[in-house]
């Protein structure tokens, strides 16, 4: 049985580096999405209000990228270890809206 034990040690320490590996790729793409998303509605704010020229592409571009920003961040969230949850969320809101529905 030691050999099964140390078998499944490293298996899961194998697992464990690629979890991690793709945890900061998927942080890494995030970073970028938020970068181009802030440069792309720059750009289309100088372009409508100091050109007076507005770009077609720019407004959908912000927008899709902004939707994939939204999709990653859980992603990125649970690979550090920290999600947020319904009871973290509801203890920081007030008494009334704190109730939950019991099932």
């Amino acid at each position: 049985m030691p050999a099964v034990s140390s078998r499944l040690s490293r298996v899961a320490a194998a697992v464990d580096r690629v979890s991690s590996g793709l945890n900061a790729c998927a942080e890494f793409i995030l970073w970028v999405l938020v970068a181009l998303t802030i440069v792309v509605t720059f750009v289309q704010v100088v372009f409508r209000y100091g050109l007076d020229s507005s770009l077609s592409w720019s407004e959908e571009l912000a927008r899709y990228l902004f939707v994939w920003v939204i999709f990653m961040v859980p992603a990125s969230l649970r690979g550090a270890g920290s999600t947020s949850s319904l009871k973290s969320w509801s203890r920081s809101c007030p008494a009334p809206c704190a109730r939950r529905p019991s099932f």
